[in-house]
């Protein structure tokens, strides 16, 4: 049955002149362009594979009949046709445009516009002249690239009888599609600035141009008597003007030309651009008239070129193979690129594999060989081409490509390139599957070895991509673990050890990430990579041990560390070995074993250890927050023989600024221009002032600081980076809930070319969740941070769970930890922090809510499971937040504080102590008896949750006991030092001044110790502990404050009370809310419809900033108590007899003295609402 398009073709339409076929033929130049998408590339090589042979009109014969006839017939009957159907008339004309394009489709821009010569051309067959160029190809460029049967080609011609070269030359005169552009001068030809002999594009009018300047001008050549010899000595001597060249060799007669002036002048011309027609022929002429034994390597170059310009591939291919054949190839370049990059572009995979092969052979595999073609086409787009070429060899011949040793040589090599070409660019999820399917095809065609499997995993693991986000592709995760199958089921493969290393260094790089999920792909993780190295090098060599003791020392994993440096045998144990031992303690904050190994060091090398080393001592202190410590390894140091340099001050620098000691970070700077003036001048020392003036609460001068720091940047006089800064600046103002400013930060930030890094983001979170906003900054960390790129963080999800928390949302904290998972996120103790907090919360207040009795079992088992699988690094490797203030020593099981205050909340006493017998545990003893350790003290946060219990339990003399440690442990945290060497004696440092940024350490125990002293009936001790504390230079916080105040109203110290109120809470009051109240007629008082007093006072919950201190409600009412006992008192005629009297001891307590001292509070107390909560019931009802 005939197909359904037969019937729209007329009886007429089947008359068509003999060209005609080449157009229904597909073109390979414009079928598969170098841009187009891999899978659009590999559907056009097929179809180009499939329809190379088809026949006139094949939709009219069956599939399985017109499968038989391409079997019987790899040129096909209809290019038979075609070629016999040539005549030379003078009136034949061209029909077609060799520059074809699909229909709805641009024109390639990569395609060359015909060649202008052509019209002009007398060996041309639309001449006049009516001659058959013996060297023109094939004009139907869809018959499977089949040469003009000329006396030569058909020497070659495998399918010609008595053909012994086996390969097909085809001279069609269109180019590939990709050798043009005409948009950039760099792309009129892929090889203009790597190939030998470059090939330009010159347009109609460049060309008519050059050939104008030929023949014009130069007027003092005619004159020349001896025109070979004047050109002999311009050719010695470099002469740089074509036109005279060209006028002298053109005015030299032949029988002066001798063969080294033609060999030369050859070389010449050949190397003139723009390379036109004229100057190709005439190369072509020159190559033509010397001897076979006069042809000089330059000589076989240019003739190459000069062929390949005029679009006769075949013609380049005998001359390079006759170079070859002379013997004369190995004496230099023979344009073997340019012949290959040709052969490649127009899919003549053949003549490719003969050219690659006979180079190969003579001189060996070169990478020059294939510079050109990588630099003119993606040859991963064409890898699909040549395997089914060889597929269809495979069909036709009956015999296998892949075994015969020229064919593998080149597959396996063109595959290898493609791979090293495409894997370093694949920067999306589709091209990566992409260069997993070309591996699969050249390993269905069985042309695959284990150098592709290399090409590709490290060509995808230094790609910018993975590079900035530290992922390992899902795609090598896969090769990874067929590589490492392959060798180990072979023994005959070696595996590259570089491999390996590279592997195991992009894994290192982002220790806080997994590699592979159960629904990310396979997995991959450190421990594959050493037991690779085990099973094939006996051990991992020192290379790969140094990076994983530096990379484990980076995490604080001691034990890691150490494991790996055993594997060092003894005698190839250096000093600097034992440097990643003491970095990994130094990591973790251990500064008893840090300094211990650092002593080692120094016994090891009799000498004063390297400032390095030094640095990492100092870093220990650091981490475990002790600058009385870190001072002193600092004076020491100054002692030594060794010099303080930038890291060794910016550990001072840090301690210090992060106590927002201002003047500490100033003394330590004038003592850094002493050792090195431009050590202040980067931005990563001057930075550290900003951060003390933030962390000294205040932020205007912060901001002050940092705009003369960036003028200093912009004007070239400092040097660094700046986005640190900046990033301070947005993290304090997110802190102050401050979104206008935050959002003006990122803003001048983007103004200023500074892109956002993590850090950045993590302000924007910040502020949104601390605003209430915590679904906007969900969001954010859904959707941008994953298109931005940006290295993920754990601190990012711990802080979007931290804002769900603080608004009672604790249902949607598992969601964001379980978006964490996904994307292969490793947890930090933040993240366990708020995972725990959450599911405590829920069944204590939330939607899982138990009875008190009732156990919390959800909650003991995700505390049981951290408990498991915490590991050090995770409080290590990134900032962490919702911590408190604690040493690094002390943040391992950070999340049982939480828990253990919501135990003692629900009188579960017996929890809260198998809680801390849990800490202890994580904090005991090592095994190892070289390990030195030192009694810990909970953290201050743990200390109130264990006052908590025990003043839950009315174990009062515990809270104090408790109390106690803390004020201990307060005065470690707060205790200033300076070096000596910084100690500048015009400056006025308060003995015991207490840093800034510390004041209130001791307002939350503070808390609880109050409310003890109240029921045990101690007012007067504490009022001593509030005096005391005040005079150290302590500050209360708002909790601590109103609860002081509260217990002087109601224990009859009203004056005391309102005065304290005056001067510590009402500066910031910011009175009641104007509406949602009605007069109420017969009283005074105002009467709200709202229930809670809490409600009226003018305060937004969200937009409040920190550290604020002001009255709360139940203050404002315990102090109206108070007010109506004095009205009532001096009602009956007293007010002394409570000792409420002024300082000169007459004055009784009255109303009229409290309005006088404390105005401000009498006032807000006047406009109170009175409402008829249980509050204002209790205290101010009337009798």
């Amino acid at each position: 049955m005939l197909h359904s398009s037969f019937w729209h073709h007329g009886a007429g339409d089947l008359d068509l002149p003999a060209w005609w076929a080449s157009v229904l033929q597909p073109s390979p130049a414009s079928d598969s362009q170098p841009h187009d998408p891999p899978e659009e590339s590999g559907r056009n090589a097929a179809r180009l594979a499939a329809a190379q042979d088809g026949l006139f009109l094949d939709f009219l014969y069956p599939a399985k009949t017109l499968a038989l006839m391409h079997r019987l017939s790899g040129s096909g009957w209809e290019g038979w046709q075609a070629r016999q159907a040539r005549v030379a008339t003078a009136g034949r004309a061209r029909h077609y445009s060799s520059k074809t394009t699909g229909p709805g489709k641009k024109p390639n821009a990569s395609a060359p516009p015909p060649d202008e010569d052509l019209a002009t051309d007398p060996e041309t067959p639309s001449s006049d002249s009516g001659l058959k160029d013996p060297d023109a190809g094939s004009e139907d460029p869809g018959v499977d690239n089949v040469p003009a049967e000329s006396d030569e080609d058909l020497a070659t011609d495998p399918e010609t009888p008595g053909s012994d070269a086996g390969l097909e030359y085809s001279d069609v005169d269109d180019a590939p599609a990709e050798f043009d552009d005409d948009s950039d001068p760099s792309h009129d030809d892929p090889f203009w600035d790597i190939s030998p002999m470059p090939l330009p594009h010159t347009t109609e009018f460049e060309s008519a141009r050059y050939l104008e300047d030929l023949d014009s001008g130069q007027e003092w050549v005619h004159q020349v008597e001896n025109p070979a010899e004047e050109l002999r000595s311009l050719l010695e001597a470099g002469e740089s003007d074509s036109t005279v060249i060209w006028k002298l060799w053109k005015k030299s007669r032949k029988a002066t030309r001798t063969p080294e002036l033609s060999a030369a002048a050859l070389e010449y011309f050949s190397s003139v651009r723009p390379f036109v027609r004229t100057l190709a022929e005439e190369v072509v002429s020159i190559f033509k008239a010397l001897d076979i034994e006069d042809r000089q390597n330059s000589s076989y170059r240019g003739a190459v070129v000069a062929y390949l310009s005029m679009g006769k591939l075949g013609r380049a291919a005998l001359v390079h193979q006759e170079c070859i054949d002379s013997g004369k190839a190995m004496s230099g370049n023979i344009a073997t690129s340019d012949l290959l990059a040709h052969a490649i572009g127009k899919q003549n995979w053949q003549l490719a594999i003969e050219a690659y092969t006979a180079m190969s052979s003579l001189v060996g595999p070169q990478a020059e060989f294939w510079s050109v073609a990588e630099k003119s086409f993606k040859l991963s787009f064409l890898t699909e081409s040549f395997l089914v070429h060889f597929r269809r060899m495979r069909l036709l011949t009956g015999r296998d490509p892949e075994q015969q040793d020229q064919i593998r040589a080149f597959a396996s090599e063109f595959g290898a390139r493609a791979i090293k070409q495409f894997a370093p660019n694949a920067r999306t999820a589709a091209s990566e599957l992409d260069l997993y399917r070309l591996i699969m095809r050249l390993k269905r065609d069985r042309f695959l070895e284990t150098r592709h499997f290399e090409h590709a995993m490290e060509g995808m693991l230094g790609s910018p991509k993975t590079k900035h986000t530290g992922k390992v592709p899902k795609v090598v995760r896969k090769l990874y673990h067929m590589y490492i199958a392959t060798a180990k089921a072979d023994p005959t493969i070696t595996v590259d050890v570089k491999v390996l290393y590279t592997v195991l260094y992009a894994m290192t790089r982002t220790m806080n990430m997994s590699h592979g999920t159960r629904a990310n792909g396979p997995r991959l993780d450190i421990g594959h990579v050493i037991e690779a190295a085990t099973h094939f090098f006996k051990r991992p060599p020192n290379t790969m041990l140094e990076l994983l003791m530096d990379s484990f020392a980076n995490i604080g994993d001691v034990k890691k560390a150490k494991i790996y440096f055993r594997q060092i045998p003894v005698p190839q144990r250096k000093p600097w070995h034992y440097e990643y031992l003491l970095k990994a303690y130094a990591k973790r904050g251990d500064t008893v074993n840090a300094t211990g190994m650092f002593e080692k060091i120094s016994s090891l090398t009799g000498k004063t250890p390297h400032v390095r080393a030094w640095n990492v001592l100092l870093h220990a202190y650091v981490r475990n927050d002790d600058l009385v410590g870190a001072s002193r390894v600092f004076d020491d140091l100054v002692a030594s023989s060794e010099r303080p340099d930038t890291y060794s001050f910016t550990a001072m620098l840090d301690l210090m600024s992060q106590r927002g000691d201002v003047d500490g970070v100033k003394d330590m700077f004038a003592l850094a221009a002493d050792f090195d003036p431009n050590m202040i001048q980067t931005t990563e020392v001057a930075g550290y002032l900003v951060t003390a003036f933030i962390n000294a609460d205040d932020i205007e001068a912060a901001e002050l600081v940092a705009e003369q720091l960036r003028k200093r940047v912009a004007s070239g006089r400092m040097e660094g980076s700046f986005r640190p800064i900046w990033n301070l600046l947005a993290t304090a103002y997110a802190l102050r809930r401050d979104v206008a400013a935050t959002r003006r930060i990122y803003e001048e930030m983007q103004a200023d070319g500074t892109m956002p890094d993590e850090m950045t983001y993590a302000a924007l979170l910040q502020v949104l969740c601390l605003t209430g906003n915590t679904d906007g900054a969900y969001k954010i960390l859904r959707l941008v941070i994953p298109m931005k790129l940006r290295k993920p963080l754990a601190l990012h999800y711990a802080i979007v769970m931290g804002g769900y928390i603080n608004q009672g949302s604790y249902e949607k904290v598992p969601y964001v930890d379980m978006l964490r998972k996904e994307r292969g996120v490793r947890p930090s103790t933040s993240t366990r922090v708020a995972v725990a907090k959450a599911v405590a919360l829920s069944e204590h207040v939330g939607r899982y809510r138990k009875e008190r009795g009732e156990a919390l079992t959800r909650t003991e088992q995700v505390v049981n499971d951290m408990i498991l699988k915490e590991s050090p690094w995770e409080w290590v490797t990134e900032p962490q937040t919702g911590l408190g203030l604690r040493s690094l020593q002390e943040t391992a099981g950070a999340y049982l504080d939480i828990v253990m205050l919501i135990q003692g909340d629900r009188k579960a006493f017996d929890n809260v102590h198998q809680l801390y017998e849990a800490w202890q545990e994580l904090h005991k003893t090592p095994k190892d008896p070289n390990t030195k350790t030192t009694d810990m003290t909970p953290p201050l946060r743990m200390l109130v949750a264990l006052m908590n219990t025990q003043f839950k339990a009315e174990a009062y003399d515990e809270v104090e006991r408790l109390w106690n440690l803390a004020v201990d442990k307060a005065a470690i945290m707060t205790k200033q030092a300076l070096p000596k060497a910084a100690v500048n004696p015009e400056r006025n440092r308060p003995a015991n001044a207490l840093p800034p940024a510390r004041l209130h350490l001791l307002s939350r125990p503070l808390v609880i110790y109050l409310r003890t002293l109240h029921y045990q009936g101690r007012y007067a001790d504490a009022q001593r502990i509030i005096s005391e504390l005040l005079a150290q230079g302590y500050v209360l916080d708002n909790l601590a404050w109103n609860l002081y105040i509260q217990l002087l109203a109601r224990t009859g110290r009203i004056s005391l009370a309102f005065s304290l109120c005056e001067q510590h809470l009402m500066p910031q009051w910011v009175g009641w809310r104007a509406s949602g109240w009605r007069a109420s007629s017969g009283s005074r008082r105002r009467h709200y419809w709202r229930t809670r007093g809490w409600d009226y006072m003018n305060i937004n919950p969200t937009l409040t900033k920190r550290n604020v201190v002001m009255p709360q409600y139940r203050t404002m009412v315990f102090l109206a108590a108070a007010l109506k006992y004095v009205r009532r008192l001096r009602a009956v005629g007293g007010g002394g007899a409570l000792g409420n009297i002024d300082v000169d001891g007459n004055v009784p307590l009255t109303e009229t003295l409290l309005r006088t001292t404390s105005p401000r509070t009498m006032a807000a107390l006047q406009a109170m609402p009175l409402l008829q909560d249980d509050l204002q019931t209790r205290f101010l009802k009337e009798e």
